[in-house]
């Protein structure tokens, strides 16, 4: 399945990354995609996999946050610290390695 990824922007430094990435407003990081395979396998996208969902008209982006949602709904964090009820602490350590993406899904975030 394809998800997003929150990576460090330094891994495009010169142009290098092996895919698309996407800057995200914090000056440090960037989005990238993944596919998420058998025996716990992470694949990132190439660019030549990204042109070939382009191709295909498949909007990539959509799709792997949209599999990210559905990951997520019945577990959004792992891990949290409750005062009085309230949340004040939450952490993403889920299995898939894919625990800090999950900021990406503000809307889930704010309920």
């Amino acid at each position: 399945m394809l998800f997003p990824i929150i990576v460090p922007r330094r891994y495009n430094d010169g142009d290098r990354w092996v895919g698309p990435l996407r800057n995200l407003r914090h000056p440090e990081l960037a989005v990238t995609w993944v596919v998420l395979g058998e025996s716990a396998t992470m694949t990132y996208v190439s660019h030549s996999d990204a042109a070939c969902y382009r191709e295909e008209e498949v909007d990539y982006e959509a799709v792997a946050l949209r599999n990210l949602m559905q990951q997520s709904e019945e577990q959004l964090f792992t891990h949290e610290k409750r005062v009085n009820g309230a949340l004040v602490f939450a952490a993403a350590m889920h299995p898939d390695g894919l625990g800090s993406s999950r900021l990406l899904l503000v809307k889930q975030w704010q309920n």
